[in-house]
């Protein structure tokens, strides 16, 4: 699994899966992946955690249980009268 770098903010990064640099600062950037480079504890760690994230959130098993539901929601719903 492999860490990730970007220059915002998301659920992915937040769950230890990456480290957000601000956007347009390399200095930033190069020391973030000076960093990284000095630290496969730190790397493999932050790949493990995105894994785990995306693996929750985004597998086919929870991306059909979500598909379920809204099928579901949308069978179950009476059928609007004409306005």
């Amino acid at each position: 699994a492999l860490m990730l770098l970007v220059t915002t903010l998301n659920s992915l990064t937040a769950s230890g899966g990456g480290v957000v640099v601000p956007p347009g600062d390399a200095g930033a950037l190069a020391r973030e992946i000076r960093a990284l480079l000095a630290d496969p504890t730190r790397r493999r760690a932050m790949g493990q955690a995105g894994r785990g994230y995306v693996e929750a959130h985004f597998s086919r098993s929870v991306w059909a249980g979500r598909l379920t539901r809204i099928m579901e929601g949308l069978t179950s719903t009476p059928p609007r009268s004409p306005a």
